[in-house]
């Protein structure tokens, strides 16, 4: 498992801009903080990433997936309000049959 979180981590670093932030929340969870990017950008940029990771290699897993749940930022949001809607998307994506992107509400 280490080994495929450490490739995961190397496989999203070249397409984060500088002011994007990486985290692991535990587990096999990360969150990508993106600041100043609209939602429809974060939409395009998870499903990338979802696609670069479906592509991976990391023997001796057969297949790697990723489900992706994309908030953006509401004036009214804390950050563990903003969390709290990106997690619920990504249970969204989960429930929906993974390895997809899914927008909480705006």
């Amino acid at each position: 498992m280490d080994r495929v979180l450490q490739a995961l981590a190397q496989r999203l670093e070249p397409h984060l801009r500088r002011s994007d932030r990486a985290v692991r929340l535990g587990g096999e969870e990360f969150a990508l903080l993106l600041p100043e990017t609209p939602l429809p950008q974060a939409l395009r940029l998870a499903e990338r990433l979802r696609r670069a990771v479906e592509a991976m290699a990391v023997p001796p897993v057969a297949r790697i997936t990723a489900s992706f749940g994309v908030a953006e930022a509401r004036p009214t949001d804390t950050p563990l309000t903003l969390l709290r809607r990106a997690d619920e998307a990504m249970y969204r994506a989960k429930h929906r049959g993974k390895n997809r992107v899914e927008a909480a509400p705006k």
